[in-house]
């Protein structure tokens, strides 16, 4: 439990407060609200289409917020497997979050325990933001709190948000007056399959959880929560959601980590692993504050954090993905860089979008969820993540191409867009298998005998020199000396392994589908070779699963598909008025309209033509490494000149920087407490991307 501070403290923290709320500085810089969406019914039905019809929105603003439809009632509410297990904590040091420095662990609690510590907490430290935690009990909670039958009010009253804007400034003073020290522990990360959800599980091999046109919106039945889309233990294998086609569950990506948190506990400035879309759904509790920054400034923030941090940079080059590095909106905007914010409230989602840097903080006792997924816009992100973590070393927690080679192999399941933008990526990692083959046979004395072909399901390694995933390809070496390195690493894996193996046990949780790794070699990508070992060049063997041909005829089968179902457009399109639309009708056939609130921001809502492959080449510049940055331009600029459904050519698009001036002045935000229903945004079958000419900085910014 955080140390109590004296009464002296207390008093000048009082005092702090008071002057926050007349300070013009810090009135003046307070960030403007995100989007707030609130779904239809039949809107809310399937999550993955309505994630497309709000990404024109959600792309410009980096994250928006979604109200469900009156009505929703998710009936599992807080387990009493999560009530029972140990909760880890991490000890945050509030007014040291601007420095950087990781976190240590702090201690373990169970969830009653820990509500009742921070509870008391916020009510004797911080009288004055009391009101955040007034509903809550004299009493510990019982072990568990089951909502059978909840209304929307999963928590302290809505009349406690007009606090917020003081918890905010009290906030803000601790971390950059540093007037308190203010030490929390935050219950972050924390697997659902060891603590449990706080939304029921679907039921192993239910072939219907996730399919829209299976699960039926009903809110009273409990069917529909555990098969929906909106379950987060569903939404990553959702319909439409590229994630269905990994083969592996990854805690925090494809499996949800559960968060507990208590007033200040904070999360620092970060994008998604992969830069993919996140999902963040508050089950119970008080507020959290939410800042975002969208993709158009992730490179300026970049730089600006390197700026300020540059001796911890300097020592780790990917430093920003510690999750430490904590910024007020201020600076951000000082910097020219758009900024938005919103409150989350119990039974409320959050959205992140890819490439977006986000941040925040809790109000008080809180439980909320989170999970990633993926829509086909975010596959040139993607690209770029995957380039950028080989910039820094950084492990990378799946592979792209496998997602996409397992995606294509099934091209029937997806859409015009899918087809073309997964074609697309493919013909780039095509153009880089052929690369990586002539590139190992132009190594002195190797032959093609030392290249071999094996089987899809063979198990692939991380790259020793970039840590990504060798997934098409990889060289091993097979020199007796390395062969014993290699016992060596298969015999310690097995015995972490069983010791992970029987820790789950331990606790309740059945370890079948956890794989174990088999480091039978050292393994490299084939433009590492040279990097290998030092053994002899003939003791080197490619190992290839996919040839430059497979992928090809993956890419061939997408662009037939998407043919077909351009196609099935224009013949819809030719039909006599009153006709039947079909499922690839035009935007102004489904009824979706400009909000008036869009209006007032700036700029064109359709990118040009050329904006993805501006993008593209523009990050390409930095990428020392990558041989086939022309195939990739050429092929993205491929897939954005494609017409794909709606009624105008939207330009998909890499999202990407601008010049920090010209992002500001084209930044704009509804009013608070607007909120659009997805009929306002703007519907487009590719994603809506910055303008080109918000990538025109982007080689000096990176």
């Amino acid at each position: 439990m955080p140390e109590p501070c004296s009464a002296e403290e207390e008093r000048l923290l009082r005092i702090a407060v008071e002057v926050s709320r007349r300070d013009q500085g810090m009135e003046a810089v307070r960030a403007p609200e995100c989007p707030v969406f609130t779904p239809t019914v039949e809107e809310f039905r399937d999550p993955m289409a309505y994630m497309r019809k709000i990404a024109p929105v959600g792309w410009k603003h980096g994250i928006v917020k979604i109200v469900p439809p009156v009505g929703w009632r998710p009936a599992c509410g807080v387990t009493k497997r999560m009530a029972s297990r140990p909760l880890a904590t991490r000890k945050q040091l509030v007014h040291e979050l601007q420095e950087g420095r990781e976190f240590d662990d702090g201690k373990d609690y169970t969830l009653p325990e820990y509500k009742a510590m921070a509870d008391r907490f916020a009510a004797t430290r911080f009288p004055e933001l009391s009101a955040t935690t007034a509903s809550a009990p004299a009493k510990p909670e019982p072990a568990y709190w089951a909502r059978p039958h909840a209304t929307r009010d999963l928590g302290p009253p809505s009349s406690c948000m007009q606090l917020a804007p003081r918890v905010e400034d009290a906030y803000w003073r601790i971390v950059e007056a540093r007037e308190l020290e203010v030490v929390v522990e935050y219950g972050n990360d924390q697997d659902v399959r060891v603590n449990g959800s706080g939304f029921s599980f679907p039921d192993p091999g239910d072939a219907c959880a996730g399919d829209p046109d299976r699960v039926p919106v009903d809110f009273r039945d409990p069917q529909f929560y555990k098969r929906s889309g909106w379950n987060l233990n569903v939404m990553p294998f959702a319909k439409g959601s590229l994630l269905a086609y990994m083969k592996e569950k990854v805690a925090g990506i494809n499996v949800p980590w559960l968060y507990v948190g208590m007033l200040f506990a904070s999360f620092a400035w970060h994008t998604e692993d992969n830069y993919l879309y996140s999902v963040n759904y508050m089950h119970y509790g008080t507020a959290k504050t939410w800042y975002g920054i969208p993709a158009s400034g992730a490179s300026a923030f970049d730089a600006t954090v390197r700026e300020h941090l540059f001796e911890q940079f300097k020592q780790e080059p990917d430093h920003i993905h510690k999750l430490t590095t904590v910024f007020s909106p201020a600076k951000v905007q000082a910097a020219g860089i758009p900024v938005v914010h919103t409150v989350q409230e119990p039974g409320e989602f959050v959205i992140t979008f890819p490439r977006s840097y986000h941040s925040g903080f809790s109000h008080g006792f809180n439980i909320a969820e989170a999970c990633n997924f993926a829509l086909a816009d975010w596959v040139p992100m993607g690209r770029l993540a995957i380039r950028h973590y080989e910039t820094v070393a950084r492990d990378n927690c799946f592979s792209q191409e496998e997602i996409l080679l397992r995606a294509a192999a099934a091209p029937d399941k997806l859409d015009a867009q899918a087809c073309s933008l997964l074609a697309a990526d493919l013909r780039i990692i095509a153009e880089q298998a052929r690369i990586d083959l002539e590139s190992f046979l132009a190594l002195p004395g190797v032959s093609k005998a030392q290249v071999v072909l094996l089987s899809e399901d063979h198990q692939r390694y991380n790259c020793a020199v970039s840590r990504r995933l060798c997934h098409v390809s990889a060289v091993v070496c097979e020199s007796e000396a390395c062969r014993l390195e290699a016992e060596k690493a298969r015999i310690e894996a097995r015995r972490v392994f069983a010791k992970e193996r029987a820790a789950l046990i331990a606790v309740g949780v059945d370890p079948t589908g956890i794989v174990e790794s088999d480091p039978q070699h050292q393994v490299v990508l084939p433009r590492f070779a040279d990097e290998l070992c030092d053994c002899k060049l003939s003791n080197l063997r490619m190992v290839v699963w996919f040839t430059e041909e497979m992928i090809l005829g993956l890419c061939a089968k997408l662009e037939a598909r998407r043919d077909e179902l351009l196609r099935d457009v224009a013949r819809v399109k030719t039909e006599p008025v009153g006709a039947s639309q079909g499922p690839c009708a035009s935007s102004a056939a489904v009824g979706v309209r400009r909000s008036p609130l869009l209006a007032a921001v700036p700029g064109p809502s359709v990118p040009s033509s050329s904006s993805s492959s501006a993008c593209v080449q523009a990050e390409l510049r930095h990428s020392a490494r990558d041989r086939s940055s022309a195939a990739m331009v050429s092929a993205a600029r491929s897939a954005s000149t494609s017409p794909m459904g709606g009624d105008a050519v939207q330009e998909r698009g890499a999202k990407h920087d601008a010049t920090r001036g010209a992002a500001t002045a084209r930044f704009s935000t509804p009013p608070r407490g607007n909120t659009m229903s997805a009929s306002d945004s703007p519907m487009t079958a590719v994603s809506s991307a910055p303008a080109a000419a918000d990538c025109d900085a982007l080689g000096d910014a990176a």
